[in-house]
Order: C-alpha cells, then structure tokens, then sequence
C-alpha cells in the first residue's frame, strides 16, 4: 500500500503533538495539536498546530497564511486515536493514587 505524501505529513503532525503539548510551558511550540475552538483561536499563523474536527474528521494545520485543510482522517484512525487516549486516561487515574501516597 502506498502513503500519500499528505497522509505521512499528517500523521506526523498528529505524532509529534503529543510531546509538543507537554512541553507547552517551556515555551513557543511548533506543531501541537490543539484540541478545542479555544486553542484553534490562540494558535498563531506559522504554527503548524494541527486541528481535527472529531465529528468530521476533517484535519487542519495552522500554515503562514492561516487554517488549510489537508485531508480527511479516517473513521479507523480516529477510533484508533480514541482508543489511545482512554488507555492514557485510564493509565493517568491508575497512577494518581499512587502518587498521594
């Protein structure tokens, strides 16, 4: 099967966000992935922040002249995605008691 090249750069955006919203204090980011109308709002022209509409699945990335669709995410990836962040979820309530001790 061959990777778009459009696919590949998406899929790297939506990789390498993760690190890039922990690191959110430390300074300017470049490529997060933002998540509510909030952070769509404060993302800065240049940013390459990425954004998909969950209901659409319609994925945006933040360009030097504004918001630019890229693509259409799948209905596989976005269960996929969703599967990943209830195991974090899940993963993250698990290890908070352990921590208050």
């Amino acid at each position: 099967m061959k990777t778009r090249p459009i696919a590949a750069l998406t899929l790297m955006c939506i990789c390498f966000a993760a690190p890039a919203v922990a690191a959110e204090d430390e300074g300017p980011t470049y490529g997060r992935r933002v998540n509510t109308i909030e952070e769509v709002a404060r993302s800065q022209k240049g940013s390459y922040d990425v954004y998909i509409d969950k209901p659409t699945g319609y994925a945006f990335v933040n360009t030097i002249v504004g918001w630019k669709f890229t693509r259409k995410i799948s209905d596989e990836a976005l269960a996929a995605e969703r599967r990943q962040a209830a195991e974090l979820a899940d993963e993250s309530r698990q290890e908070a008691p352990l921590a208050r001790r």
